[in-house]
Parts: C-alpha cells; structure tokens; sequence
C-alpha cells in the first residue's frame, strides 16, 4: 500500500473507532468505589433529625457507602450541625445488624458514670467502623471536617434548641464566639456558621483516632478542658472503652425485635412493649438525637447519640470547639431498636426515639407496622405521636414491609413533624 493510500485507510479507521469508543465510555457507568454517585438503582434509605447530616449519609449510601460506613459519617456531622445534641465530647447507643454475617449486636459508647465524662463519640465509632465499616476511615470523616471548616447555614433544628437552650452559652468564651451574633443573640436559622476549631479536631481525628486516648491529642485535651472546668485525667482517657453486648429480643411474628439491655440506654423498650402502654418517662425533651440507616443488602443501623443535657454542660473545650457532657443525672432518655426477620434474613424496621417518653412512642410506631402492609402505615404511626401521652420524645424510623434485601419498593422512611428531621430513600426502588 502507497503512504498516502496507507494513511488515509488509518483516518478513515479512527473515524469509524471514534463513534464506538466514545459509546464504551459512560462517565456515570464508569465510576469508582467511594465516588458519589457509584451506585445505580436503589442505594438505601436514612433518617435523622437534622437534614444536612441526612444529605451526608446519601453521598455514602450512593458512593457504595454500607451502613456503617453511613452511620459513622453521620454521627460526626450531627457533632457538628446538631451540637446541642450530639458531639464528640458525648457519645451513643447502636444497634448494628449486619446481613452478610446474619448478626446483630449492640454498641454501648455512653458517656462514662464519672464527673468527668470521657469523650466517647470518636472511639465508639471507630469501633463500630473497625468490625462493619468498608470504606476508608479518613473518607468518611472528611464531610463532616469540610461542614465544620466551609460552614452551613443554621439549620431550623439547631436553632430550636439554640432558642430554648442556648441563651446560657453566651457566658462561655468558646462558645460565645461560634454561638452568638454580633449583639449577643444565638445566631439563628439561616445564619452561616463556621466552627474552625472543631474542623482541626475532626481533621486530626481523621488521621489518627486513637492519640485523642493516651497520645499527643489527648493531653492537650486533658489540659484545655480543665480550662472548661472539667477534671478529666489522660488515665481516664486510655481507659475507657465501648462495650459490644448482647441485645435483648422480643419476638413479634416473624420477626425479632433487637434493643439494648435492661441496663442500656434503650432498655426499657423491652417493658414499654411488654405493657403497651406507659407513663411518660422523667427526663428532658433535648439533649439527643437519633438515625436511622440500612443499606441495599439489608444491613443497618439505629443509634441515639447524647449530649446528656442540650448543649451538654454548656461549657466548650477551648481550642477544640466541643462542648463537655455532664455527669449523669437525669439524662436524655434514649431508644434504639432494630426488627429483623431472621428466618430468612431480612430488615424490616429501625427505629430511633431520643427524648421524655423515647421507650414508648418507639414501641407506639413498632406495634403499629410490625406484621402490617401498605404505604401510609408508616407514616400515619410517627404522625399518631403528636397526640401520643406516653411523651414528647422525638422519633426517627425506617419500616421495609415486604423486607429488604428483596423489596426494596416496599420501603419508607418518616421523620417526627414535631422536629425539624428528614428522611430519604436513595434511587430507583423497583418491586
């Protein structure tokens, strides 16, 4: 073949390559791992009382996120849009069932009984993230650094609580500078907060979890909070540790009820079920806050985190821009609960309630769609608990009727009107 003939014939192949390669290459299709969006079809469903944590959780749940992995990026950017209730200065309760295992278990990271109450929020999540999580540690609290350090307007949640509780956190240095307005107020819904000291903490979080127990990060912890009045020692640090425990069950049907022990801070859901009717429970309407999340496969998750009172002691760790929890004394009562159907290994129903009457308005939903069909059961239930008189808890909750993993259509996610929450489920959920 002639050199001209011979480069003309090559044009005129990538020409006609050209049309074929560009139809191989599907940007959307061609997504990696941890990138959102990864997912295609159903990626799962979330629920929490504050929205901008619930758009986290769906960037995990669609960059092939597990619950897990979801839970744990939730659980830091509630430290920080919703800092009146959750924090890495306190801590939390979960039910975890993981499908691939056919486990479920409870992760007990309370804040500790002692006057000086241990951070638990970061090593109870590392623990959680440690047995179940699947994508990296430094991805997954990289939302709620960049939250904290780029800011977010003051969600109707925070500014809630900041209205009812917040009036004494001007008599705090720290928290007086993220907190309050120019005049004094508390800065209100809409209003653009930054909390650049708590982004550094997060982003060494990030790198490295553990020195906040025993290492550098740690001390300097140690140091600064007894500036914030508290008497916490690096020994108290390094020793505390989450506990994996045993839930108790209830059967109800086909399916099982998980909830943490009588001594947990859900326990009571077990006596609250068992009489169907309770008294409102002594304790605060504030100071917690609950999710709930599961994943394609069925796998999920339901915690309430707590502050212990809103805004916890109302005095901030300077320098780390976290609020210190209490000793414990008429704390926020929490209820947590997962419903599986373990004969065939299927997630039917989360729930999370954080508040007066947390145990019984959780139970009020469970025994309303546990064994029963139809779009609006769910949602009808949560919207019962405005006129319920076992309390003014509010309540998260996931319910799969059919099951999940094998009908994801038949899922639906309610968050409590009386709040400021949402809930979504993630992408096409065919029958």
């Amino acid at each position: 073949m002639f050199p001209r003939q011979r480069g003309l014939f090559v044009a005129m192949v990538m020409t006609a390559l050209v049309p074929a390669l560009s139809g191989c290459w599907d940007p959307a299709r061609d997504l990696k791992t941890g990138t959102v969006g990864y997912v295609k079809g159903f990626a799962g469903g979330i629920v929490a009382d504050e929205p901008r944590a619930v758009l986290v959780g769906r960037d995990v749940l669609t960059a092939g996120g597990s619950a897990v992995d979801t839970a744990v990026a939730v659980g830091f950017s509630l430290a920080v849009t919703l800092p009146s209730s959750a924090g890495i200065g306190g801590g939390g309760i979960c039910v975890v069932h993981d499908q691939a295992q056919g486990t479920t278990e409870v992760l007990d990271f309370l804040p500790g009984q002692s006057s000086a109450a241990v951070p638990a929020l970061p090593r109870g999540l590392f623990a959680l993230h440690a047995r179940y999580g699947r994508m990296r540690w430094e991805e997954i609290l990289g939302p709620a650094e960049q939250l904290a350090r780029f800011g977010e307007p003051v969600s109707r949640a925070l500014a809630v609580d900041l209205g009812t509780h917040g009036s004494g956190l001007v008599h705090d240095s720290a928290a007086r500078q993220v907190f309050a307005r120019g005049t004094g107020e508390p800065v209100r819904a809409g209003d653009h907060l930054t909390q650049m000291d708590l982004a550094a903490f997060i982003g060494r979080l990030r790198r490295n979890p553990a020195d906040l127990y025993g290492g550098v990060l740690g001390r300097e912890f140690v140091a600064a909070s007894r500036h914030a009045g508290a008497s916490l020692t690096l020994e108290q640090m390094r020793s505390w540790k989450p506990r994996w425990i045993t839930p108790e069950t209830i059967v109800s049907g086909h399916d099982t009820l998980y909830t943490p022990p009588m001594s947990g801070a859900g326990g009571s859901i077990h006596d609250a079920w068992s009489k169907r009717a309770v008294a409102p429970v002594a304790g605060l309407n504030g100071g917690g806050t609950g999710f709930v999340v599961v994943d394609p496969s069925g796998s999920a998750v339901a915690c309430a985190l707590t502050m212990r009172k809103p805004f916890g002691t109302g005095r901030m760790v300077p320098g780390f821009g976290s609020f210190l929890t209490p000793a414990p004394g008429n704390d926020t009562p929490l209820a947590v609960a997962l419903a599986i159907n373990d004969h065939v290994n299927e997630f039917r129903s989360g729930i999370a309630a954080t508040g007066a009457g947390a145990a019984g308005n959780a139970v009020a939903v469970l025994s309303s769609v546990l064994g029963k069909g139809g779009d609006d059961v769910l949602p009808k239930s949560v919207m019962a608990l405005s006129s319920s008189a076992s309390g003014p808890a509010l309540v998260s909750a996931l319910h799969c009727d059919r099951g999940l993993p094998p009908w994801p259509g038949s899922c639906r996610v309610a968050a409590d009107s009386r709040g400021a929450g949402y809930g979504l489920l993630i992408g096409r959920r065919s029958e």
